[in-house]
């Protein structure tokens, strides 16, 4: 799993057929993932990176053949798990449209980060180092409340008291 730009997340979005779309946002599809992750024990950080790994398979970044492999290296399980984890989000999820997944795969190559970093658009080794390097004081906000809204806010409460009866 790489950490592909969002920007570039976003144009292949804009280019995927609606049968690989649908999977990625339809409440339906992202129900049969946490049952997968379920029925195979993840956590919920595993759930979040296995869910991820899926929609780069959508996306194209991933073949869907390479599943059982990036599982494998990133959720750091035995083979023995990812195996019938993969086989699994397979049979149920790609099965029905894998010629178009095998179609779509378009890999985020090391070259494809060169050029992004070139156009400065994936460059940000310089801010993150700048932010290491200043301190920068927190400020508390102090609590203060208006009184007129504090007698305001009573006066609704009294109104609203409502006395209980036994009901024996």
């Amino acid at each position: 799993m790489s950490a592909v730009p969002k920007q570039k997340i976003f144009e292949r979005l804009d280019v995927l057929p609606r049968q690989l779309r649908e999977p990625l946002f339809l409440p339906v599809y992202s129900d049969i993932l946490l049952n997968i992750a379920r029925e195979h024990h993840l956590s919920s950080e595993r759930t979040d990176i296995f869910m991820i790994i899926v929609a780069d398979v959508f996306l194209g970044f991933l073949h869907p053949s390479d599943l059982e492999k990036e599982i494998t290296k990133n959720l750091h399980l035995d083979k023995n798990i990812t195996s019938p984890l993969a086989q699994e989000t397979g049979e149920k999820l790609f099965a029905p449209v894998r010629n178009l997944l095998i179609k779509n795969y378009r890999p985020f190559s090391a070259d494809d980060y060169e050029a992004f970093s070139e156009a400065g658009s994936l460059d940000v080794s310089g801010e993150v180092s700048s932010l290491q390097e200043k301190d920068v004081p927190i400020k508390f906000a102090e609590d203060k409340v208006s009184p007129k809204i504090e007698t305001e806010s009573a006066e609704i409460i009294k109104e609203q008291v409502v006395a209980i009866k036994p009901a024996i």
